[in-house]
């Protein structure tokens, strides 16, 4: 996975909460929460409701609701 573009919504607690665009070749196992498996990002940086991951290999589309799930367009 590979983040995009990100938008920094705040800053709390030593963390960095980025709306993010993200490419991924295939639809990840688990999906992530934190930028810790996404290039560009790391661990310290939380994904925010209106983040966006496009499937490649499928051409699905997720976005991330304010509960933190991701939710197949």
């Amino acid at each position: 996975m590979r983040c995009h573009e990100t938008v920094l919504i705040n800053t709390a607690n030593g963390k960095r909460y980025v709306r993010a665009s993200i490419y991924a070749d295939t639809t990840p196992n688990t999906m992530p929460e934190d930028g810790s498996l996404i290039e560009g990002l790391d661990a310290n940086d939380v994904l925010a409701a209106d983040s966006t991951m496009y499937i490649i290999a499928s051409g699905d589309l997720y976005m991330l609701n304010g509960a933190g799930t991701w939710v197949k367009q």
